[in-house]
C-alpha cells in the first residue's frame, strides 16, 4: 500500500485531526431584522485554531447575500489557510 492522503496536503495527518478534545463556541448577534452577524471558534488538543464569522444581511424579502471568511491555524509554521465564500440565495 501508498502512503496515506490526507484532506490537506502537506499536512501529517497527526497534524490534522482534532486529536482527544475539541472545543467549539459561537455567538449569533442581529444588528436590525436586516442583518445578523455570527461567530464560531474552536480549538484542539493538537493546537489547532479555526475561526469562522459571516455576516447574514436580507437587503429584500427572499435575497439573502452572505460573505464569510474562515482562519486556521494548524500549528506548523507557515501553514496558516485564510479561505472566504460569498453566497447568494433567493427563495421563490
Amino acid at each position: 500500500m501508498g502512503k496515506p492522503v490526507y484532506a490537506r496536503s502537506g499536512a501529517h495527518g497527526s497534524q490534522c485531526g482534532w486529536g482527544d478534545w475539541a472545543v467549539w463556541g459561537g455567538v449569533g448577534v442581529p444588528f436590525n431584522d436586516k442583518l445578523k452577524w455570527n461567530l464560531q471558534l474552536a480549538y484542539t488538543d493538537s493546537k489547532m485554531f479555526e475561526a469562522t464569522t459571516n455576516l447574514k444581511f436580507n437587503p429584500v424579502k427572499n435575497l439573502l447575500v452572505e460573505p464569510e471568511i474562515t482562519y486556521v491555524h494548524y500549528d506548523v509554521p507557515s501553514d496558516d489557510t485564510v479561505a472566504g465564500i460569498l453566497r447568494f440565495e433567493r427563495s421563490f
